[in-house]
């Protein structure tokens, strides 16, 4: 299975399977809460601002959450911080459907966020040092486009049918079951930097560099901005949909749940093509023609309206 420059590549495929598996289920707590928050308000009787905060405290502490969290698998190991959060995650999803008013929940979707940062922003170092250079660009593509399949596509469709014959609180039961049996498989399979795939990688030997080194390379902030611009409206687009179908244009929560998916898909396509070509006609390219055509699509899906039954 290996080239010849003794490339592990079985370790490569297991590695970046597993941790897109293990991010999609980060996508399925995350985001299944999107397709539940007219049934959770209904419920619990919120209203759209106290829904929201619902999920604002998890994005909040999954970005402080990332930034401490991939700086301490470099110090502790990768499989010591990604599979206890791994199962941290998969309890709290169990959790959220225990709560029985909106702080409570507010607190466990924010401590999800804390553990689910944990997972994305180790699980990004574990699929590029497990990545031929030649492919980082392909395999970076299929493990962060497993969020948008599992929590953007997957999620809302899966949601609204167990909807029809059972309650918000038992889907998130449900939800959290699969990542304990993934946080087991992550163990038995993630290396550490030292065991890297090649025994002469530059990664398991260089030193390691200060944390605010890295903003000295211009690629780090700019990155940082253009991510914040592109997920400030995916996820304001995500978080307001469900309500937007259900409460405005009064659509069945089944048909809310397959208009929600088409988020989810279009980002699958997105993120595994434009990384996928990225790796042919480089970064920079890719990335300005994807945020001109993001612009454009935010632009006409503003200009369609609504039409209220």
């Amino acid at each position: 299975m290996s080239t010849s420059n003794d490339w592990d590549t079985r370790y490569e495929f297991k590695a970046v399977l597993m941790m897109s598996i293990a991010f999609g289920l980060v996508g399925l707590d995350r985001f299944i809460l999107l397709p539940l928050l007219p049934s959770i308000s209904q419920d619990l009787g919120l209203n759209y601002t106290q829904g929201n905060s619902l999920v604002s405290a998890l994005a909040i502490a999954w970005g402080i959450a990332a930034i401490f969290a991939g700086n301490l698998s470099d110090r502790v190991g990768r499989r010591a911080v990604l599979v206890p959060s791994v199962v941290l995650f998969s309890l709290l999803s169990v959790f959220s459907g225990m709560a029985g008013a909106l702080t409570s929940l507010v607190l466990i979707r924010a401590l999800m966020g804390v553990s689910e940062g944990a997972v994305a922003s180790t699980g990004v170092a574990v699929t590029v040092e497990a990545s031929h250079p030649k492919r980082r660009g392909m395999n970076n593509g299929f493990f962060q486009c497993s969020i948008s399949f599992f929590g953007l596509a997957v999620a809302p469709i899966l949601a609204t049918q167990l909807l029809e014959v059972t309650t918000w609180r038992h889907v998130f039961y449900i939800v959290g079951v699969p990542g304990l049996i993934v946080a087991v498989f992550l163990w038995m399979i993630v290396r550490e930097p030292s065991a890297a795939p090649t025994a002469t990688s530059h990664a398991a030997t260089a030193p390691r560099a200060p944390f605010w080194e890295m903003f000295k390379h211009r690629n780090i902030p700019l990155a940082m901005l253009a991510l914040l611009c592109a997920m400030c409206g995916i996820f304001v687009i995500s978080a307001m949909m469900s309500n937007y179908l259900v409460g405005y244009l009064n659509l069945p929560n089944t048909e809310m749940g397959f208009v929600m998916s088409a988020i989810g898909f279009g980002g699958v396509l997105g993120q595994l093509g434009v990384l996928t070509v990225s790796d042919y006609v480089g970064r920079r390219p890719a990335t300005i023609v994807s945020f001109v055509a993001a612009a454009i699509a935010l632009y006409l899906f503003i200009q369609t309206g609504g039409i209220s039954r």
